[in-house]
C-alpha cells in the first residue's frame, strides 16, 4: 500500500508540475519590446496610442480604439491608412488614447510594453538631419506559437518599405542633389579634373535631384530646386530641359511635360532659375540640363566662377501644403523650415599676359601701343582676341581656357619695327606663374567691321551680349562680332617665367621690337645733294629744249 501511495503521490506531483508549466507558457502575459532601428541620434519619436488591448493572453477580448481609427486594418495595415491617421493625429482631428515623446539616444528607439497595444509613431529629425521620416505603426499583440500564447511585436527598420499598400514607398529617405559641368577639362595641382572655358564659350550643366519618398496621401510634397549663377556666367533660359525635353512658355512660366502630364514648372530669376516639380507625376528621378555662357566678368584663376544649385523639400510631409509656385522660393512659404541640400560646380577661366619692350638688353623700355592677335590655330586664321599694350607695356587676354594659343604682333609701337614671329603659349593650370593681381581686362565688341581692330570675326552678338564662334545663339538678331578694343589696366610691373604655381595665369616672355633707323634730318647734307642734282637736271633739260627750238627755226 505504501508503495502504491508513493507512486500515486509522485504522479500527482508530476501532473501538478506540468499544469504549472502549461499555465505559465500558455496563459501568462509576458512583456514585449517595440523598436525602430536605423534612426539618428537626437531624433524625436512621438507615440500616439490609437488602440489598447483588453485583457491578457488568457482573457483577451479585443481592442479599445480611439474614435476615428477604426479604418486601420488589424491584419494588413497599409501605408495610406497609417499616413492618414498620422495626419489627423498631428492636426488634432483625432484624439489619441495617450501621447508620449522620447528623444533617441543612439540609432534605435525602444519601448517595453506588458499588454497588447498599438501606436502611430511620428519621427521628427534632429537638427541637421535631412532624412524624410514617414509615420510607422508600432504594435504588440497576442499570438500563438507551438501551442503557447505570448505577447509579440515585430521590430521596425526605418529603412524598409511598407508591407502593404504602396509598398514601393520607403519608411524613410534622404534626398540628394548633384551638379556636373562640362566644358574644357584640365587637371589642377591636386590631380582633380576641373572644367575651364573662355569668354563667350558655352558651359553645359546637368543637375540630378533624388526624390523624397512621400506617402501617396501626404499633404506637402514640395520638391523644388533653385539654381544661381555667379557674375562670370550668363544663364541661357532657352536651353533649360527636363529629361531631355524642352518646355513651352505658358503665362510667363516654362512648363515641362511627360506626355500630357505636367512634371515641372520653371521661372527665370535674375541670373538662374526656380523649378517646382509636380511630385505625383514623376515616375523617376528627373534630370535637368541647361547651358551658361562665360562673360567678360569671369574671375580668372583659382577662385573661379561658381554655380550653386539648391534642393528644397520637407521632412514633415503631413503638415502644410505643397509649394507649387516657381516664381517664389519655398524658403519662407507656409511658415515652414524646408530642408535644403546644395551642390556646386566651378568653371575656371585662364589669362595670358604679354609684355612689350624694346631690344635693350640692359635696361629694356616698356612700349605702349603694340597690338597683338591671339589665335586658336598656328596659321592665325581663327581669332580669339586682340590686345593693345598700355603705358607699362602690358596687355592681357582672358579669352582663353585650357589649350595652346598662338600670338603674333599686328601693329608695332610707333617708331619700331614689327616683330613677325608667331609664338605659341600653353594656357593651363600648372604652367601658371602668378595669381591675378589688381587690374582689369575690358574687351569691347562691335558688329561694324569698319570699327574693328582686326577685320576677322571673333564671335557673335545678340542683344549686346558676346558669344564665341562655336557658341552661336539661337533666334533672331544675331550679328557677327568683331573686337573693337581691349584695354588692360594692372598694377603688375614684374613678369616672371612659368614656375608651376598653379593659378591659371600664364606670362609670356617679353616681346622685343627694334627701333627704326633714323632718316637724314632736314637741312643736312642729304637734302642739299638732292637739291643740287635736281637743279642740274632741270637746267640741262631746259638747255636741250632751247637748242632744239633754234635748230627747228633754222
Amino acid at each position: 500500500m505504501k508503495t502504491i501511495f508513493k507512486k500515486l503521490s509522485a504522479l500527482v506531483i508530476a501532473v501538478a508540475m506540468l499544469l504549472t508549466v502549461l499555465a505559465t507558457s500558455v496563459f501568462a502575459a509576458d512583456s514585449a519590446t517595440l523598436s525602430i532601428s536605423d534612426l539618428k541620434d537626437g531624433d524625436t519619436v512621438t507615440l500616439y496610442q490609437i488602440w489598447n488591448g483588453n485583457g491578457d493572453a488568457n482573457t483577451f477580448t479585443g481592442w479599445t480604439k480611439a474614435a476615428g481609427t477604426e479604418g486601420l486594418s488589424e491584419t494588413e495595415p497599409t501605408m495610406q491608412q497609417i499616413n492618414d491617421l498620422a495626419q489627423k493625429l498631428q492636426a488634432g482631428t483625432i484624439s489619441p488614447l495617450a501621447t508620449e515623446t522620447s528623444t533617441v539616444s543612439g540609432t534605435t528607439f525602444t519601448k517595453d510594453v506588458d499588454h497588447a497595444v498599438a501606436y502611430i509613431a511620428v519621427i521628427t529629425p534632429a537638427d541637421g538631419n535631412g532624412i524624410v521620416y514617414n509615420p510607422v505603426l508600432l504594435a504588440a499583440s497576442y499570438a500563438e506559437e507551438n501551442g503557447a500564447v505570448s505577447l509579440k511585436s515585430n521590430p521596425v527598420s526605418i529603412k524598409d518599405a511598407y508591407l502593404y499598400g504602396t509598398n514601393t514607398v520607403a519608411k524613410s529617405s534622404e534626398p540628394t542633389i548633384t551638379k556636373d559641368a562640362e566644358a574644357t577639362p584640365d587637371t589642377n595641382d591636386k590631380g582633380e579634373t576641373i572644367q575651364t572655358a573662355s569668354v563667350g564659350d558655352k558651359v553645359s550643366y546637368t543637375v540630378t535631384p533624388t526624390r523624397p519618398q512621400y506617402p501617396a496621401n501626404a499633404t506637402d510634397k514640395t520638391f523644388f530646386i533653385n539654381d544661381t549663377m555667379s557674375n562670370g556666367l550668363r544663364f541661357e533660359f532657352d536651353s533649360l530641359k527636363v529629361n531631355g525635353a524642352a518646355g513651352t512658355m505658358e503665362d510667363g512660366v516654362m512648363v515641362f511635360k511627360d506626355g500630357d502630364k505636367v512634371i515641372a514648372r520653371a521661372s527665370k530669376t535674375e541670373n538662374g532659375f526656380n523649378m517646382a516639380f509636380v511630385y505625383d507625376n514623376l515616375t523617376a528621378d528627373p534630370t535637368v540640363t541647361y547651358a551658361a555662357t562665360i562673360t567678360n566678368d569671369a574671375v580668372v584663376g583659382s577662385e573661379g566662377n561658381p554655380n550653386t544649385v539648391t534642393l528644397y523639400y520637407t521632412n514633415n510631409p503631413n503638415t502644410g501644403s505643397t509649394h507649387e509656385n516657381p516664381n517664389e522660393s519655398p524658403k519662407d512659404d507656409h511658415g515652414k523650415n524646408y530642408v535644403t541640400k546644395e551642390d556646386e560646380e566651378i568653371v575656371y577661366t585662364y589669362e595670358i599676359k604679354l609684355l612689350k619692350t624694346d631690344d635693350d638688353e640692359t635696361d629694356p623700355k616698356p612700349l605702349a601701343g603694340a597690338v597683338f592677335g591671339i589665335y586658336e590655330d598656328e596659321a592665325c586664321t581663327k581669332l580669339v582676341d586682340t590686345v593693345t599694350t598700355n603705358a607699362k607695356g602690358e596687355a592681357s587676354s582672358t579669352q582663353v581656357s585650357k589649350g595652346t594659343y598662338y600670338v603674333k604682333e599686328l601693329v608695332a609701337p610707333e617708331g619700331y619695327t614689327l616683330n613677325t614671329e608667331v609664338k605659341s603659349v600653353e594656357a593651363n593650370w600648372m604652367t601658371a606663374t602668378t595669381k591675378r593681381t589688381a587690374g582689369t581686362v575690358t574687351t569691347e565688341y562691335t558688329s561694324n567691321q569698319d570699327e574693328a581692330t582686326v577685320k576677322t570675326q571673333a564671335g557673335w552678338l545678340k542683344d549686346g551680349k558676346f558669344y564665341s564662334l562655336d557658341n552661336k545663339p539661337a533666334g533672331d538678331n544675331v550679328l557677327p562680332a568683331y573686337i573693337k578694343n581691349t584695354t588692360t589696366t594692372s598694377d603688375t610691373t614684374t613678369y616672371t617665367e612659368n614656375n608651376g604655381a598653379g593659378s591659371g595665369v600664364v606670362s609670356m616672355a617679353a616681346w622685343k621690337d627694334t627701333k627704326l633707323k633714323e632718316l637724314p634730318s632736314t637741312g643736312g647734307m642729304g637734302i642739299y645733294l638732292f637739291t643740287i642734282v635736281g637743279v642740274v637736271m632741270i637746267v640741262t633739260a631746259a638747255g636741250l629744249y632751247m637748242s632744239r627750238r633754234k635748230n627747228e627755226e633754222n
